[in-house]
């Protein structure tokens, strides 16, 4: 599937279609037809003529002919806004693999606006290494798997297709609202992004993954409030946490790099720390602070609250903790609900 949030909806990065892809292998008109009439409710469908006729239709002709053709669709635009997606899962194609790296070769020679260029895979990841590749398109439902990514790639990771809050008999389109809102939360959390879509069942066998329309589900809402999250954080962008010693955590002890992989985080500086703690439910977390004033929230992601938490300051080690001759004391204990799939955000007010 490759229709993808509206950004009218504030629920995911790119609203591309390349459903060229799975149609049949035809030589491409000379001219492009048409795109469909805009719909203010059918924000998917309104742009999903946006990457004109895609590269990966000429199977058998040169692969300069669809250029032209997408390019005289392009030409009514005279933007240098959109992002080229080569082809949704092009290892299920029969493409040698240096067709696909010729394609990218004339996006970057042709395309006078050096858009954005990317490529989904299947199963088979992509060379995403290679230099005409901005950004690190992809599927699968490992999310935590973004920092790998991160390091092996150094380039944003798109995770557009973590599957999809349905209802379908397939399992990549029926995981609940909460696992999908789960999967975001943790792929922001650690340096990436994720995509909504939606795959509902019902009687007009309209899907919007598909064919656009209304979106029924109750992930996007929940999203938008993580996106408020993220950008309310102070500038200078958030830096993944996971692998990190310090930051909340005790930086003397291999427990702070333990938790930064069993939880999420990211922050800004010292400033700034949101902790997502996955799937895990302690009633109680210990921080590691200065003698700075911090304010200190529990946020619910799916109920979407953010509540002050309470604090205690500490005078030496909780009984909780283990004793570790080499570990400082905590500065902070936190009271927590007892739930998994919740945040916390600690931010200096005062030095």
């Amino acid at each position: 599937g490759c229709a993808r949030s509206p950004s009218a909806a504030g629920t995911g990065w790119f609203a591309m279609a390349t459903r060229a892809s799975n149609r049949e292998k035809t030589d491409p008109p000379e001219q492009m037809p048409s795109a469909p009439a805009s719909d203010s409710n059918n924000a998917a469908s309104s742009t999903s003529w946006s990457c004109g006729w895609c590269p990966e239709r000429a199977a058998s002709v040169s692969v300069v002919r669809p250029w032209r053709a997408a390019r005289s669709r392009h030409e009514a635009i005279k933007s240098s806004a959109g992002v080229w997606f080569l082809a949704n899962e092009y290892d299920f194609m029969s493409k040698p693999m240096e067709r696909w790296d010729r394609f990218f070769e004339v996006l970057v020679e042709k395309d006078p606006h050096g858009r954005l260029r990317s490529i989904h895979n299947g199963i088979e990841m992509y060379d995403h290494a290679k230099e005409w590749v901005t950004h690190v398109c992809m599927q699968g439902s490992d999310v935590r798997q973004t920092v790998r990514l991160r390091e092996a790639y150094g380039k944003p990771i798109v995770n557009d297709e973590l599957e999809y809050e349905g209802n379908v008999p397939n399992p990549w389109g029926c995981i609940s609202a909460e696992e999908e809102v789960h999967r975001i939360w943790s792929i922001m959390l650690n340096g990436g992004y994720g995509g909504h879509g939606e795959t509902y069942w019902n009687a007009e066998d309209v899907l919007w993954w598909s064919k656009g329309g209304v979106l029924h589900g109750e992930s996007p809402d929940r999203i938008r409030f993580l996106r408020d999250i993220i950008e309310s954080a102070p500038p200078g962008g958030l830096d993944p946490q996971i692998g990190v010693a310090g930051n909340v955590f005790d930086d003397r002890s291999v427990d702070s790099i333990y938790l930064w992989f069993k939880f999420s985080g990211a922050s800004v500086g010292s400033d700034y720390t949101l902790v997502y703690l996955e799937d895990y439910q302690p009633v109680r977390v210990a921080l590691w602070l200065d003698d700075s004033t911090y304010e200190i929230d529990v946020i619910d992601p799916w109920e979407m609250t953010v509540t002050p938490a309470a604090t205690h300051r500490l005078t030496g080690r909780p009984e909780y903790l283990e004793d570790d001759e080499d570990a400082t004391d905590p500065t902070h204990d936190v009271e927590l609900p007892g739930r998994p799939r919740l945040a916390l955000r600690i931010q200096r007010v005062s030095a």
